[in-house]
């Protein structure tokens, strides 16, 4: 399974981006293989507007399953639901490496 979250920096130390379409870079993890790659997100942020549903768009072709974030617009998050991606809110000023732990507590609700 394939688990995304907007991320400030390349790390799973680094602190989750309270923005999504306008978010730095998304670490995508593999909870199979336990490892992550980064997806920057340099071309959406940029734009003035539109840069949620074409963000949702970039890791929506990414397969991924499960996304973290904590503020997904009401366009981007039905992009999520028809591609069958289960979007769950996590709280501001955590790490991914944290969220991704809360993830897997079970202690996120779906947005």
């Amino acid at each position: 399974m394939k688990i995304a979250i907007p991320s400030l920096g390349s790390e799973l130390s680094s602190p989750v981006d309270n923005k999504l379409g306008r978010a730095e870079n998304f670490v995508i993890y593999d909870t199979l293989s336990k490892s992550y790659e980064v997806l920057e997100n340099s071309e959406n942020k940029s734009l003035s507007q539109g840069a949620g549903t074409k963000t949702a768009e970039m890791i929506i072709r990414k397969k991924v399953n499960v996304l973290l974030a904590n503020n997904v617009g009401p366009k981007a998050l039905k992009a999520f639901e028809l591609a069958n991606i289960k979007v769950f809110s996590v709280p501001e000023g955590i790490s991914v490496e944290k969220a991704l732990n809360l993830y897997n507590e079970g202690k996120l609700s779906l947005s």
